[in-house]
Protein backbone atom coordinates (compact mmCIF):
# COMPACT_ATOMS: atom_id res chain seq x y z
CA UNK A 1 0.00 0.00 0.00
CA UNK A 2 1.35 3.66 -0.69
CA UNK A 3 1.31 6.05 1.65
CA UNK A 4 0.95 9.88 0.97
CA UNK A 5 4.54 11.29 0.63
CA UNK A 6 5.53 14.77 0.61
CA UNK A 7 5.83 14.66 -3.62
CA UNK A 8 1.88 13.58 -3.48
CA UNK A 9 1.19 16.28 -1.05
CA UNK A 10 2.91 19.18 -2.80
CA UNK A 11 1.34 18.04 -5.99
CA UNK A 12 -1.77 17.38 -4.76
CA UNK A 13 -1.65 20.99 -3.06
CA UNK A 14 0.07 22.54 -6.06
CA UNK A 15 -3.01 21.63 -8.63
CA UNK A 16 -5.49 22.89 -6.36
CA UNK A 17 -4.07 26.00 -6.28
CA UNK A 18 -3.41 26.41 -10.12
CA UNK A 19 -7.07 25.13 -10.02
CA UNK A 20 -8.26 27.67 -7.50
CA UNK A 21 -6.53 30.37 -9.89
CA UNK A 22 -8.15 29.23 -13.38
CA UNK A 23 -11.51 29.47 -11.29
CA UNK A 24 -10.90 32.64 -9.69
CA UNK A 25 -10.54 34.29 -13.05
CA UNK A 26 -13.76 32.83 -14.15
CA UNK A 27 -15.64 34.32 -11.00
CA UNK A 28 -14.34 37.34 -11.13
CA UNK A 29 -16.76 37.84 -14.05
CA UNK A 30 -19.31 35.26 -13.00
CA UNK A 31 -19.41 36.91 -9.49
CA UNK A 32 -21.19 40.29 -10.62
CA UNK A 33 -24.13 38.51 -12.33
CA UNK A 34 -24.64 36.25 -9.11
CA UNK A 35 -24.69 39.77 -6.94
CA UNK A 36 -20.91 38.67 -5.39
CA UNK A 37 -20.23 42.46 -4.98
CA UNK A 38 -18.50 43.78 -1.76
CA UNK A 39 -19.80 47.68 -2.12
CA UNK A 40 -17.07 50.29 -0.64
CA UNK A 41 -18.15 51.63 3.04
CA UNK A 42 -16.81 52.90 6.02
CA UNK A 43 -15.77 49.57 7.19
CA UNK A 44 -13.92 48.10 3.28
CA UNK A 45 -10.41 49.76 2.33
CA UNK A 46 -11.37 49.62 -1.40
CA UNK A 47 -12.86 52.25 -3.18
CA UNK A 48 -14.67 50.42 -6.36
CA UNK A 49 -16.81 47.35 -5.95
CA UNK A 50 -14.77 43.68 -5.46
CA UNK A 51 -16.39 40.56 -6.57
CA UNK A 52 -16.77 38.05 -3.52
CA UNK A 53 -16.67 35.05 -5.39
CA UNK A 54 -12.73 33.98 -4.35
CA UNK A 55 -13.65 31.81 -1.55
CA UNK A 56 -16.29 29.66 -3.56
CA UNK A 57 -13.37 29.32 -6.24
CA UNK A 58 -10.97 27.84 -3.76
CA UNK A 59 -13.71 25.82 -2.39
CA UNK A 60 -14.24 24.20 -5.90
CA UNK A 61 -10.73 23.54 -6.71
CA UNK A 62 -10.08 22.20 -3.55
CA UNK A 63 -13.14 19.73 -3.78
CA UNK A 64 -12.07 18.70 -7.55
CA UNK A 65 -9.04 18.10 -6.44
CA UNK A 66 -10.13 15.59 -3.38
CA UNK A 67 -12.08 13.85 -5.46
CA UNK A 68 -9.95 13.38 -8.57
CA UNK A 69 -7.27 12.71 -6.10
CA UNK A 70 -9.36 9.77 -4.50
CA UNK A 71 -10.51 8.23 -7.58
CA UNK A 72 -7.00 8.36 -9.05
CA UNK A 73 -5.03 7.47 -5.86
CA UNK A 74 -7.33 5.29 -3.57
CA UNK A 75 -4.41 3.60 -1.45
CA UNK A 76 -2.85 6.95 -0.61
CA UNK A 77 -5.65 7.55 2.07
CA UNK A 78 -5.89 5.84 5.11
CA UNK A 79 -9.33 5.45 7.25
CA UNK A 80 -12.49 5.91 6.08
CA UNK A 81 -11.74 8.58 3.55
CA UNK A 82 -14.76 7.82 1.15
CA UNK A 83 -17.02 8.93 4.52
CA UNK A 84 -15.01 11.78 5.10
CA UNK A 85 -15.11 13.18 1.67
CA UNK A 86 -18.60 13.01 1.99
CA UNK A 87 -19.18 14.18 5.20
CA UNK A 88 -16.49 17.52 4.08
CA UNK A 89 -18.28 17.78 0.81
CA UNK A 90 -21.74 17.77 2.02
CA UNK A 91 -21.15 19.90 5.34
CA UNK A 92 -18.42 22.81 3.57
CA UNK A 93 -21.67 22.97 0.86
CA UNK A 94 -23.79 23.85 3.98
CA UNK A 95 -21.22 26.65 5.04
CA UNK A 96 -20.78 27.83 1.19
CA UNK A 97 -24.52 28.20 0.58
CA UNK A 98 -24.87 30.01 4.38
CA UNK A 99 -21.53 32.12 3.16
CA UNK A 100 -23.43 32.59 -0.24
CA UNK A 101 -26.61 33.86 1.04
CA UNK A 102 -24.69 36.15 4.01
CA UNK A 103 -22.83 37.55 1.19
CA UNK A 104 -26.21 38.32 -0.96
CA UNK A 105 -28.69 39.39 1.71
CA UNK A 106 -26.36 40.02 5.34
CA UNK A 107 -27.76 37.19 7.99
CA UNK A 108 -28.00 38.08 11.35
CA UNK A 109 -24.96 36.26 13.41
CA UNK A 110 -27.26 33.72 15.05
CA UNK A 111 -28.28 32.33 11.99
CA UNK A 112 -25.39 31.91 10.34
CA UNK A 113 -24.04 30.64 13.44
CA UNK A 114 -27.23 28.17 13.23
CA UNK A 115 -26.23 27.43 9.64
CA UNK A 116 -22.18 26.73 10.91
CA UNK A 117 -24.04 24.27 13.70
CA UNK A 118 -26.11 22.54 10.93
CA UNK A 119 -23.07 22.00 8.69
CA UNK A 120 -21.24 20.55 11.89
CA UNK A 121 -23.99 18.19 12.51
CA UNK A 122 -24.04 17.07 8.90
CA UNK A 123 -20.44 15.98 9.15
CA UNK A 124 -20.86 14.36 12.63
CA UNK A 125 -24.09 12.76 11.33
CA UNK A 126 -21.55 11.06 8.17
CA UNK A 127 -18.49 10.43 9.12
CA UNK A 128 -19.90 9.16 13.22
CA UNK A 129 -23.04 7.61 12.40
CA UNK A 130 -22.76 6.06 15.82
CA UNK A 131 -23.55 8.98 17.36
CA UNK A 132 -21.15 12.25 19.09
CA UNK A 133 -20.88 14.41 21.74
CA UNK A 134 -23.11 17.35 21.83
CA UNK A 135 -21.46 19.82 24.26
CA UNK A 136 -21.31 17.76 27.49
CA UNK A 137 -23.99 15.31 26.59
CA UNK A 138 -22.90 12.12 25.41
CA UNK A 139 -25.34 10.75 22.55
CA UNK A 140 -24.18 7.42 21.89
CA UNK A 141 -22.92 4.44 23.54
CA UNK A 142 -19.96 3.43 21.50
CA UNK A 143 -16.78 4.82 22.75
CA UNK A 144 -16.43 6.92 19.21
CA UNK A 145 -17.44 10.50 19.82
CA UNK A 146 -17.31 13.95 18.39
CA UNK A 147 -17.12 17.06 20.42
CA UNK A 148 -19.94 19.04 18.51
CA UNK A 149 -18.32 22.36 20.15
CA UNK A 150 -15.00 22.22 19.06
CA UNK A 151 -16.23 21.75 15.20
CA UNK A 152 -18.52 24.77 15.36
CA UNK A 153 -15.80 27.01 16.70
CA UNK A 154 -13.47 25.40 14.13
CA UNK A 155 -15.75 26.40 11.35
CA UNK A 156 -16.92 30.13 12.26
Amino acid sequence: MQSLTPIYAVAFIATAFFVSMILTRIFIAVGPRLGLMDEPGERRVHVTPVPRAGGLAIWMAFTIVLWVADAIFPNLFVGHHHTKNIAWTISSAILILVGFIDDRTGLKPLVKLAGQATAAAVFCYIYYPEGFTFATIQLSLSGRACDFRDLVCCLD
